[in-house]
């Protein structure tokens, strides 16, 4: 995926990208083959334990990267190894920050989800892999082609049909009431594709929706903010067709980096339907998945 970004056609290779995109679609991600509660990062030949208090207190802290109500993240070194390491701001917050870790343990090992390093909780500290590109906002600087836009499409709602399907039940994001603040919550790979980072407000849906928010009607939030579901603002509730309602913005996020009014056309019904009103009429996020393979397909 990295040579299509730069890539310049020639008489001989003109295929390439083609075959490259081919890849991404029928390759699976490449699942680390670490067993619960190890880790593996790039240059290490065997999986490690999971970090423990001790091992944490020995890491290095260089930078902030990042920082948000709840925790700053600093970039930092274990033995010759770059880690991201998030400190609690407040313990006023430790109920979400703990929410955070145990979605991590949860989800550990899977391809979408940032991999945990380690953990611990007498310093409420959390250690993860750490993407140079930082989060997913940058991608706007880093999408130069159109078949690179709609993967980063596909990508995302690979992540909700994650989300929406896992064994553990059917999970959401409640703090995604912005789009930057939504793309705040991903960071990019090295080898371009995004993975859920933030986690610290994911809710397991027990029925049909769950209560995010006040569920006080914001009427002027309703007329002056198309990212938001209907549902959202009324009512407060949010399900996973409510995230539905927001994946046009981040697709169209992704496009716009391109400049692209084409493949905006191309997929015009498709986000018309995520957009529908009544909640049960969107499409999931697997069928999202469906659609967006079709386009890259179409566009080969």
């Amino acid at each position: 995926i990295l040579l299509v970004l730069n890539f310049q056609p020639t008489k001989n290779n003109s295929q390439l990208p083609y075959v490259l995109i081919l890849f991404y679609i029928f390759y699976p991600y490449n699942i680390k083959s670490c067993p619960e509660t190890h880790f593996k990062l790039p240059g290490m030949v065997n999986c490690h334990p999971w970090l423990n208090c001790s091992e944490i207190r020995n890491i290095k802290i260089s930078e902030n990267i990042g920082y948000g109500t709840l925790k700053n993240v600093f970039k930092s070194y274990w033995q010759h190894h770059t880690v991201a390491l998030s400190i609690l701001k407040h313990k006023k917050y430790i109920s979400d920050f703990s929410v955070g870790l145990n979605m991590l343990k949860l989800l550990n090992g899977n391809p979408h989800i940032v991999q945990l390093i380690g953990f611990c909780e007498d310093m409420n500290i959390i250690v993860t892999e750490y993407h140079t590109y930082n989060n997913a906002i940058n991608l706007k600087y880093l999408i130069k082609d159109s078949f690179v836009a709609i993967k980063f499409c596909l990508n995302y709602v690979e992540i909700l049909d994650t989300l929406h399907t896992n064994s553990f039940g059917k999970l959401v994001n409640c703090d995604s009431n912005s789009l930057y603040k939504l793309l705040s919550q991903f960071l990019i790979t090295d080898d371009l594709k995004i993975v859920l980072a933030d986690l610290d407000s994911i809710q397991i849906v027990t029925n049909s929706t769950v209560i995010c928010g006040s569920t006080k009607p914001n009427y002027e939030q309703l007329i002056s903010n198309n990212f938001l579901p209907p549902e959202q603002i009324y009512f407060g509730w949010y399900g996973d067709k409510s995230e539905i309602w927001k994946v046009p913005d981040i697709c169209e996020f992704f496009i716009n980096s391109n400049h692209n009014v084409v493949l905006k056309y191309v997929l015009f019904d498709i986000h018309k339907s995520c957009k529908n009103a009544d909640p049960f009429k969107r499409p999931s996020a697997k069928y999202l998945v469906k659609k967006y393979k079709h386009v890259l397909n179409e566009l080969l």
